[in-house]
């Protein structure tokens, strides 16, 4: 069964630059998940909205690789960003500031 999605991303991030996102979801031990995996990313501003980044994306053999390019009108300072594998409803949510 899946036990965790572990996400990567840069801490700091400016505007009009490419931001990338890095998601493993995990099984026992830790070992990626091979399989084609249904995710949610949701990515929300620092007033906590959801963002148009967000989007719905399929993990193949455990692995999703995004990106996503920050307006230059986007609010700046702490952004989240949520992943939730949605076949088991696990979830992880990692931080970048937008500067």
């Amino acid at each position: 069964g899946i036990k965790r999605v572990f996400v990567e991303t840069p801490e700091k991030c400016l505007r009009g630059k490419p931001l990338s996102v890095k998601v493993a979801v995990q099984g026992e031990n830790n070992e990626i998940v091979s399989a084609l995996l249904p995710v949610r990313v949701s990515v929300k501003d620092p007033q906590g909205k959801e963002s148009e980044y967000s989007d719905y994306y399929a993990a193949k053999d455990g692995r999703l690789d995004v990106s996503f390019t920050p307006a230059l009108n986007d609010s700046s300072g702490k952004w989240g960003i949520e992943v939730k594998e949605l076949s088991g409803g696990i979830s992880s949510v990692v931080n970048f500031i937008l500067e």
